[in-house]
């Protein structure tokens, strides 16, 4: 199980906290939720974890703090065996397209 620090922010839409807490959701992931002051000079116990003073925070099972909700993001799919591409796909993001090839009067192949 993972432990998140996070703001006291009453739902999950309004800061990058709520983003990973949607994401912890979405993918299943067993987690605990903490929610901080919103003082930082309130925040010991994140302080002590992570040398800062910022949330989010996760706390991963093997005891490792990340901070940042983009790395948090990026653990969370590398945790459940997605890949950038495999996750942009589900999510029905479009992909690099593939590159086409026209061949016509003025190709380079054609003999003179």
């Amino acid at each position: 199980m993972v432990t998140l620090y996070r703001c006291p922010a009453p739902t999950n839409y309004l800061c990058s906290c709520g983003r990973v807490a949607r994401e912890l959701d979405t993918k299943g992931i067993e987690n605990e939720q903490l929610r901080v002051p919103w003082r930082k000079g309130q925040r010991s116990e994140v302080e002590a974890l992570s040398g800062q003073k910022v949330v989010p925070l996760l706390v991963t099972e093997e005891g490792e703090a990340i901070c940042d909700s983009r790395r948090i993001l990026q653990y969370l799919s590398r945790a459940v065996g997605e890949t950038e591409v495999g996750a942009a796909a589900q999510q029905g993001a479009p992909t690099a397209p593939e590159p086409v090839v026209e061949q016509g009067e003025g190709d380079a192949s054609e003999e003179r």
